[in-house]
């Protein structure tokens, strides 16, 4: 939207502005996006112009960096071709064919694809769609990084009805949502997790109390998801230290 709403004459960046765009465009290459970064290598080079300034006393490019405190693993490797595929079938609400290789599998079937939506998850890109064969109603969320080609495909498949990309429908394939609307939890946290909670919210309602045991008690309301429950049912001591309530 800044690229489009400027014309060539009034182009321009605010250098905080600049600084902003090189930490996403940083971030999004670390977590599977590195093509598409460079992609647009000439809009980050002009970011990165207006931090390095006319002397080298005003260069200010290497004072922000992307990082993380936990693991991150390494990216998919998605093909470019397939990727641009399955974006021009979704700017052009038509299917593909494609080479899918499933986890476990020797060979990769052909499938017959309707790609709904792309998910950007942590390392990983997913492909939220239908394809022949599929149950009626049920929604596929499939890892780019498996697909070994992609084309576009003469026979087009329907956009199921009432589609829309934050459902829980989709949310359920995506990310393992267990519940379309918030459930009340109750959690037993350590010192360690509410001085991070204090700080970092896990949910927008949510309520800190001290018990007489030294541990907090944490209420809240939050979709059932995978990520919660991994978090709630911890054993006592490690990382998380919570337990359900």
């Amino acid at each position: 939207m800044w690229w489009a709403e400027k014309s060539l004459s009034r182009l321009s960046m605010l250098p905080t502005d600049a600084m902003n765009l090189v930490m996403i465009m940083d971030h999004a290459a670390r977590f599977g996006m590195a093509a598409q970064v460079e992609n647009l290598a000439p809009l980050r080079n002009y970011a990165t112009s207006l931090l390095k300034g006319n002397r080298p006393s005003q260069d200010c490019s290497g004072k922000i960096i992307s990082n993380t405190r936990f693991v991150v693993l390494e990216p998919g490797q998605v093909k470019p071709e397939v990727l641009e595929a399955v974006q021009q079938a979704l700017l052009d609400d038509a299917s593909i064919e494609a080479l899918y290789l499933k986890r476990g599998a020797r060979e990769p079937p052909t499938l017959h694809i309707k790609p709904l939506g792309l998910s950007y998850q942590g390392s990983n890109i997913y492909l939220v769609c239908v394809f022949k064969g599929l149950p009626e109603g049920k929604l596929a969320s499939l890892p780019l990084h498996r697909f070994q080609s992609a084309k576009a495909t003469w026979e087009d498949l329907r956009t199921p009805d009432g589609f829309e990309m934050n459902s829980f429908e989709v949310k359920r394939s995506l990310i393992s949502q267990k519940s379309e609307h918030p459930t009340q939890l109750k959690l037993r946290i350590s010192q360690t997790l509410y001085e991070r909670l204090d700080e970092n919210a896990l949910t927008a309602d949510q309520q800190l109390q001290p018990t007489a045991d030294g541990w907090w008690l944490m209420t809240g309301s939050l979709p059932l998801s995978q990520g919660l429950e991994a978090m709630a049912f911890e054993p006592r001591g490690g990382a998380g230290g919570s337990r359900a309530g």
